[in-house]
């Protein structure tokens, strides 16, 4: 399906026909060539099936990020940053967009997204939608979505003070939020350094393992 000065849509298909209105001879050969000069038929028919984007263009979009964001969409939380939806191509040009959020809220009428002081819970899928009107009132839609990952430093839940029996095991963990997931841990006991460990035990508990217990945990960022 075409208009008559040869609009369509991407995906649909068309026959376009060559009429001749006057010739003295009358032609005995009717060909039709491409923009490169190929020769795409030898009668007064073409036919375009499922026609490509090179002759039609729905949007074409994609996501970049301006500093404080990975290329990939990774940010550390109180950072600032702004994500852009690029439409690279369009045809008509696009009219209308719009970015949602993992609940399919509107978080921008416009190419860019802004995320001030970023926090964890703004971790999630984003999606930009680029719209174009067709020459027959059908709307073309061009879709890219990002992944918003916000990085934190690690916190440590605190244990409560505990007493244990003589000669009985005893196994500290270190309960620890982060992301990423820390890739160093500590054990100190009155500040002394014990071990780079997620876990300490402490076997046959006697008097003189008495003290506080601090566990560390080290993350590294993306950057």
């Amino acid at each position: 399906m075409a208009s008559e000065d040869g609009l369509t849509v991407e995906g649909d298909s068309l026959t376009v026909e060559c009429i001749v209105t006057d010739a003295n001879p009358q032609p005995h050969v009717i060909s039709w060539f491409d923009w490169e000069g190929t020769k795409v038929s030898s009668n007064e028919v073409v036919e375009f099936n499922a026609v490509q984007r090179n002759q039609s263009d729905i949007p074409e979009v994609k996501v970049t990020f301006t500093d404080n964001a990975s290329s990939t969409g990774t940010a550390i939380e109180g950072h600032s940053f702004v994500a852009e939806c690029e439409v690279l191509e369009s045809n008509p040009l696009h009219n209308n967009v719009t970015w949602f959020d993992s609940d399919r809220t509107v978080v921008s009428l416009d190419e860019l997204v802004k995320f001030n002081d970023v926090s964890r819970g703004q971790s999630g899928n984003y999606t930009c939608v680029a719209t174009n009107t067709f020459w027959d009132g059908r709307t073309g839609t061009g879709t890219a979505i990002m992944n918003v990952d916000v990085e934190y430093p690690p916190s440590v839940n605190e244990q409560t003070v505990f007493c244990v029996e003589h000669d009985l095991d005893v196994r500290l963990s270190c309960d620890v939020n982060s992301n990423p997931s820390p890739s160093f841990y500590a054990w100190l006991r009155n500040g002394d350094l014990l071990v780079h460990e997620h876990t300490y035990v402490i076997n046959k508990a006697n008097r003189s393992d008495s003290g506080n217990y601090t566990c560390r945990a080290t993350s590294v960022f993306y950057d």
